[in-house]
């Protein structure tokens, strides 16, 4: 199975629409969000995935966005969290605004894969027996080009694609 990871999109249309067309093309069988998709309108680009959101410091509106995922086609997960086990592997995901969420989920030895965003930068590290991911970022501000993440969970390998 193929996950994508995508982050901190922003509203930026644009850029979350070629990002599933990335996806699209690896045949990416499911998505994680790791939040600051600031609104619920940006849920409806996500019609048809087998999607997990969870909320960013900058998605103010979590009820909206719970009833735009309602609305959606889908299998959806919307939360503070993400927690499931994909493929003989456990994974987690938070926004990563929270540090001592997001340390506690990397530190915990509960998960095989964390995934987080927040920070706006590509990361891939290994936290005890915990890889860490974060795809980077598709709107807002950035020093980095902007990025997504496809990991490979039968064999464990992640690729960053710029967008």
């Amino acid at each position: 199975m193929r996950l994508g990871i995508l982050s901190d999109t922003h509203n930026d249309v644009d850029k979350t629409q070629a990002a599933l067309a990335v996806f699209r093309a690896r045949e990416v069988h499911k998505l994680i969000h790791c939040g600051d998709l600031t609104t619920p309108k940006m849920i409806e680009l996500f019609e048809g995935w087998d999607s997990a959101f969870v909320y960013g410091n900058i998605d103010r509106d979590l009820v909206g966005l719970a009833r735009a995922v309602a609305r959606t086609d889908g299998p959806h997960h919307i939360g503070f969290l993400y927690e499931a086990l994909l493929d003989g592997l456990r994974v987690g995901a938070c926004h990563g605004h929270d540090s001592r969420t997001l340390d506690m989920m990397t530190e915990s030895g509960e998960y095989d894969l964390v995934c987080h965003g927040h920070f706006h930068i590509r990361r891939d590290d290994i936290v005890g027996q915990t890889r860490v991911v974060s795809p980077g970022a598709l709107g807002g501000t950035r020093s980095e080009p902007c990025s997504i993440c496809i990991v490979n969970l039968a064999t464990r390998t992640a690729e960053f694609a710029h967008v």
